[in-house]
């Protein structure tokens, strides 16, 4: 596999692609597959992925040396982006156009849907010969099959005063034309020839259109990135690469791509589950090592907003962040995010040490903020916990914006977090 930042954005289209690209890469450099429902058999120095429901996934590296579970080093990230969910019985014809029923899933700035080119993945449940065990089988048309077309000016001469979107007329994905010969369940038929099985044979599905622009270089020196699924397919990059590198003999490295952030977390997948204190109790049981004592540190990795240039009064007065200034420490007096000053006061160390440039973001006052992986699991786990992130302009837009120094800075940051030693 040709693990880049471009690659990954472009495979990794909504939460099912990305554990599938995920595990791939992790196969590839070695890597072992558990079960979440079996024991964990486990050795010093191994190296171990679970998959989650197919949406979520967990890696971990065991030090050579480790004695107890008094260094764990987890990178927390998350697999979802913002998206339309695609309903069942999803065909609607009106007049002659075939379109899709969605409904939003998360926070999309809707009107970046519009005129874009669309495609579909996920997960299909198919038929076996086992009522209990049916398949799941992951897929991606990986081309434009819809689109969600704007209103002209001519018919809405307000347009550019804003308009709202209505989210159950407005934002329906054309995929055809219909004629008299034409098959009702068009999109079915897609789906199971895309498969290769039996329309019959669907059971149920869980489908998103997701945007399929190529992701781009962008600006004088190519110094931006601009794609579809920036938020938070960087940081789910920074974690692959993190993980897959030299690690600490005496720690515990893990990075948990969880499912499901866009929309609370609160799912089985999700950061706010029981999932993450399962597979450490887990961990500890094949070790015969004290669950009780289990302490270290969570990065939540999660995108940051950039200043923007024509909105500079939405910023902070004092904190700016600038596109290629560096990994963004993220605070808020409220704890959405999650930061305590003593794992700043290690992690600006270990920028300062290694040369990677840092800034901080906070909210204006007058601005409500969103809240991120960091307050979930510093709540679950006596873990110290910061929010940190690359800063990203655009966030929730169907194309966002990133700097391409700023993914180096928090890949090598990653690294770093997990291959220091605590006498370091």
């Amino acid at each position: 596999m040709n693990r880049t930042l471009l690659n990954a954005l472009s495979f990794c289209t909504c939460a099912a692609t990305t554990v599938k690209y995920s595990m791939e890469a992790l196969i590839e450099e070695g890597f072992e597959e558990l079960a979440l429902s079996e024991t964990f058999e486990l050795k010093r120095g191994g190296k171990y992925f679970i998959n989650v429901f197919d949406t979520t996934l967990i890696a971990f590296v065991v030090g050579k040396d480790i004695k107890d579970l008094k260094d764990i080093r987890l990178l927390a990230a998350h697999t979802d982006s913002p998206a339309f969910s695609i309903k069942p019985n999803p065909q609607l014809k009106t007049g002659k156009y075939g379109k899709l029923n969605v409904e939003v899933y998360g926070g999309p700035i809707l009107n970046t849907w519009l005129d874009r080119p669309l495609s579909v993945a996920g997960k299909v449940c198919v038929k076996s010969d086992k009522v209990f065990k049916p398949q799941i089988k992951i897929v991606d048309f990986m081309r434009p099959i819809m689109l969600i077309p704007n209103l002209a000016i001519h018919m809405n001469r307000d347009v550019n005063k804003g308009v709202e979107l209505n989210k159950q007329t407005h934002l329906l994905p054309l995929v055809t034309m219909m004629n008299e010969t034409a098959d009702e369940e068009f999109f079915m038929d897609m789906l199971s020839k895309e498969l290769g099985v039996v329309k019959e044979d669907i059971l149920d599905y869980e489908l998103f259109a997701y945007c399929c622009n190529e992701p781009f270089y962008v600006g004088k020196e190519a110094e931006f990135i601009l794609a579809p699924r920036i938020d938070n397919i960087v940081s789910v990059y920074s974690c692959l690469e993190a993980i897959t590198a030299d690690a600490n003999d005496e720690a515990l490295n893990i990075i948990a791509l969880f499912d499901n952030e866009e929309v609370g977390s609160i799912t089985k997948q999700g950061a706010d589950s029981t999932l993450m204190k399962n597979v450490i109790q887990k961990i500890a049981k094949a070790f015969a090592f004290n669950e009780a004592e289990a302490y270290g540190i969570a990065i939540s990795m999660d995108v940051a907003h950039a200043s923007h240039p024509n909105y500079m009064d939405k910023s902070d007065v004092t904190n700016i962040v600038n596109i290629n200034d560096g990994v963004v420490i993220k605070k808020a007096a409220n704890q959405g995010y999650a930061t305590d000053c003593y794992l700043t006061g290690i992690i600006t160390e270990i920028c300062r040490a290694n040369d990677i440039k840092y800034q901080y973001y906070v909210n204006r006052s007058d601005i409500a903020g969103g809240r991120t992986l960091g307050s979930i699991l510093s709540s679950n786990f006596i873990l110290r916990t910061i929010d940190i992130g690359v800063p990203v302009l655009g966030m929730h837009s169907a194309c966002e914006t990133v700097g391409v120094d700023d993914v180096n800075y928090a890949t090598e940051l990653a690294k770093n977090i997990f291959q220091m030693k605590k006498g370091d």
